[in-house]
């Protein structure tokens, strides 16, 4: 039931917030917006994703 109510409330919200960050972090020119407690990303420029890179370079030490 908590969950149901989460999904209903708190999703929007969360979007509308998510892209309120984004703007900000694109306006500001900003490469990475952290959340301040837990340090999760809320905003990264594509252009620092090293996501795949990172893949192959496990890929090859895992060989």
């Amino acid at each position: 039931e908590l969950k149901q109510l989460e999904e209903k409330e708190f999703q929007p919200i969360l979007k509308s917030l998510d892209g309120v960050i984004k703007a900000y972090g694109k306006k500001k020119g900003y490469r990475l917006i952290l959340e301040k407690n837990n340090g999760a990303v809320l905003y990264a420029d594509k252009a620092i994703d090293d996501t795949d890179m990172m893949v192959k370079e496990l890929n090859a030490a895992m060989k």
